[in-house]
């Protein structure tokens, strides 16, 4: 049995999505060749780490809405993504991580009507297809969407202002085109990976100005995008570089992973 929902193709979208957006921002090289070669990331245990909580999370969460027991499906979830990515994570981390959500998240918020990684595909007339997986998306009893959020993993703690991030105003700006409603908060559930982890919750209202800043981005995305597809797959139309060298060492596209990119360098840290 498949515990994990998320899906695993998201890197050969070519709709403007909440990945794109949030990867254009760190390399505007590597997000131009996602769209047109579509490679798919190489795992590490950081990244497996945080699918692995992410698949445990849902499995908390689905438990909680069909008044069903926990148990121990959010560790099995979490071993299937290791599995998956052949990647080796810290399953009593794991443990600890869904314990804490048990005890810190659960309470803040009611997850009758939760959806779980819902797909979101929407073709607007000013920016083209929007596409997106919330990771949780939730609901009034009557159907009114009424909070994005997103969870994560990290080595501190986010900052109040973090919140008011892109990809959390894209996650608005799609489920106000899919619905016709404009969810009231957004949020980040974060798993603090220091010597005592702990999970961090911070929540925004949605509001003009998240809307407006997240609008001006994704409408000059949305051009570049437009721009791109006149001129071809070949075009130079993305060229801004990593904002930080390091980035460049795990790259799909660098030319050490068989991978095109002219302008990866090798051997910085991720200060450079």
């Amino acid at each position: 049995m498949t515990l994990v929902l998320r899906p695993q193709d998201l890197h050969a979208r070519r709709a403007l999505s909440k990945s794109y957006l949030t990867l254009a921002d760190m390399c505007e090289t590597k997000a131009g060749y996602s769209r047109t070669l579509g490679w798919a990331p190489i795992p590490n245990p950081r990244m497996t780490f945080g699918s692995a909580v992410d698949a445990a999370v849902e499995q908390i969460i689905a438990a909680v809405r069909a008044g069903a027991p926990i148990g121990l499906i959010p560790r099995q979830a979490a071993a299937e993504v290791a599995d998956r990515d052949e990647q080796p994570i810290d399953l009593d981390e794991i443990d600890l991580a869904v314990a804490g959500f048990e005890t810190v998240v659960l309470p803040k918020f009611d997850w009758s009507w939760a959806s779980l990684q819902p797909h979101l595909s929407v073709p607007t007339a000013e920016w083209g297809l929007l596409d997106g997986h919330p990771d949780i998306l939730l609901h009034a009893e009557d159907g009114t969407p009424t909070a994005v959020l997103d969870v994560k993993t990290a080595q501190r703690a986010k900052l109040e202002s973090d919140v008011r991030s892109v990809e959390l105003g894209f996650y608005a700006l799609l489920v106000q085109a899919d619905s016709g409603a404009t969810p009231g908060t957004v949020g980040y559930l974060t798993w603090v990976r220091v010597k005592r982890p702990y999970w961090q919750v911070l929540t925004a209202t949605v509001d003009d100005d998240l809307l407006a800043h997240t609008t001006a981005l994704v409408d000059r995305r949305a051009a570049q995008l437009r721009l791109a597809e006149s001129l071809g797959p070949e075009a130079p139309v993305m060229v801004g570089g990593p904002r930080w060298r390091g980035l460049c060492e795990s790259c799909e596209y660098a030319p050490w992973q068989g991978g095109p990119c002219p302008i990866a360098r090798r051997g910085a840290s991720n200060g450079d």
